[in-house]
């Protein structure tokens, strides 16, 4: 696809369709909704939908915005609101403890379709949460997840009806995690009805309530020990006092790393080359992914061609921050078919104008990436794109193959940023991106048409 053109529709099969419906579907961006938009009667369209609220696709759940919303909005697209509140519904009825990963998103989308038509049961939601079998799954993947949704559905009556019913498990969590499980079901009632008037009903209710009156003190009591706390830093040692105090597993001390003396880098450097132990070696490395490696890097490539894939990250990002002639003269080995990602960091410090081309090459005639694949390679350009005083046009191509094949929303957000902010997003990109899963790649969309 060149720069300018837009994914045309006309005159392609019907496979062809579905298939980038599918990996529309899958990635979370707005090709999907312009495909829908144009035939929504498409039962094939309609079944992968389907599929895709029932199966949570996203990259990275953990850090990426939840589906729900954006399917939601593509089922609003097929004009069928009933038949996809039929179907999900019966995943309910069927839950079982052994299948959790997707109820949270199966019930936010039913959640959302509940908000958009009068006659759709919420009694039904409520009661799903009450059952014994949901209150005994998993808190953290069921109960909490799928609370928020009703908060945000239905207010303060599921909020305090909830707070009953998980009362235990909010109180479990304020002594192990701080209460974050409580502080998010509050922020779904703010964000619903607006935080003032959230607050001031949560204190108006408190008072006939004992269990919300106790989560209210406990989120006042922790955050005044968050306000208060000061971390005293490490006292300073020298590096024969860290390394005989050395957790392998914990590693250095940040503390100690960002204050070590010259002296005590170049011992460590050197202890580093002569160690053996696979996790030592990884603690070393951490020193050097924050400080310059202060000798020959050399003996540190064998580290990143290594079949340690966790210390070949590390070594990477510590001689990655050198400039020196023979990292990059191994970034173009491994750009060689070894290891695409790798390469593209060791550039880091080590860039000269046209290595894109190298870049785009090596990836086009590598073996076909995979989701992981194509995921670290975009960190890998993003980041080099960040660090380097790179000219906008020679990493539009690139960024535009990342758009296509990036599996993670939030990765795909940067790489429409970098675009956008060189004024080098196509027309037809930001029209995809008004539709997008991750809410700022539409903002952005929103801002160019404004």
């Amino acid at each position: 696809m060149t720069f300018e053109e837009w994914p045309a529709q006309s005159g392609v099969t019907a496979s062809e369709m579905a298939a980038r419906f599918k990996s529309s579907l899958r990635r979370g961006s707005g090709r999907a909704a312009l495909l829908l938009e144009a035939d929504p009667t498409n039962e094939e369209l309609q079944s992968m939908l389907l599929s895709a609220c029932k199966t949570n696709l996203t990259y990275d759940p953990q850090c990426e915005e939840e589906r729900a919303p954006y399917l939601y909005r593509l089922i609003t697209l097929t004009r069928r609101s009933d038949f996809f509140w039929t179907e999900l519904s019966r995943c309910l009825d069927n839950f079982d403890q052994s299948s959790t990963e997707n109820i949270a998103q199966i019930y936010g989308v039913l959640c959302l379709l509940a908000s958009g038509q009068t006659d759709h049961d919420h009694h039904s939601l409520q009661e799903f949460l009450a059952r014994e079998a949901i209150r005994k799954a998993e808190f953290e993947h069921v109960g909490h997840p799928c609370g928020e949704h009703l908060i945000r559905l239905d207010g303060l009556a599921a909020f305090l009806e909830l707070i009953h019913l998980y009362h235990a498990e909010l109180l479990d969590n304020f002594e192990a995690q701080s209460g974050w499980a409580y502080r998010t079901w509050v922020e779904a009632l703010s964000v619903r009805d607006g935080v003032q008037s959230a607050a001031a009903a949560l204190e108006r209710a408190r008072s006939s309530s004992p269990e919300l009156d106790l989560l209210i003190s406990l989120d006042v009591d922790t955050a005044l020990v968050d306000r208060t706390l000061v971390k005293q830093p490490n006292d300073a040692v020298d590096y024969a006092a860290a390394k005989v105090g050395l957790d392998p597993k914990k590693g250095f001390s940040l503390f100690w790393i960002k204050s070590a003396s010259a002296d005590d880098l170049l011992a460590a450097a050197s202890d580093l080359i002569l160690e053996t132990d696979a996790m030592k070696i990884r603690a070393y490395l951490r020193i050097f992914t924050a400080r310059d490696f202060p000798l020959n890097p050399e003996p540190l490539f064998a580290i990143v061609k290594g079949a340690n894939p966790r210390n070949a990250w590390q070594a990477t990002k510590a001689i990655g921050r050198l400039h020196d002639h023979r990292i990059r003269d191994l970034a173009f080995e491994l750009l060689d078919g070894l290891d695409t990602p790798s390469a593209i960091r060791l550039l880091r410090s080590n860039y000269q104008p046209g290595d894109f081309v190298a870049i785009e090459r090596a990836i086009r005639e590598a073996d076909p990436l995979d989701d992981n694949g194509w995921h670290s390679v975009g960190l890998a350009v993003l980041d080099l794109i960040e660090a380097v005083a790179i000219p906008p046009i020679e990493s539009r191509d690139i960024l535009l193959s990342l758009y296509e094949n990036i599996p993670c929303s939030l990765c795909r957000e940067e790489v429409v940023r970098k675009l956008h902010d060189s004024d080098l997003a196509p027309r037809w990109m930001l029209k995809e991106c008004a539709f997008d899963a991750e809410p700022e790649t539409a903002e952005i969309s929103k801002r160019s048409s404004g």
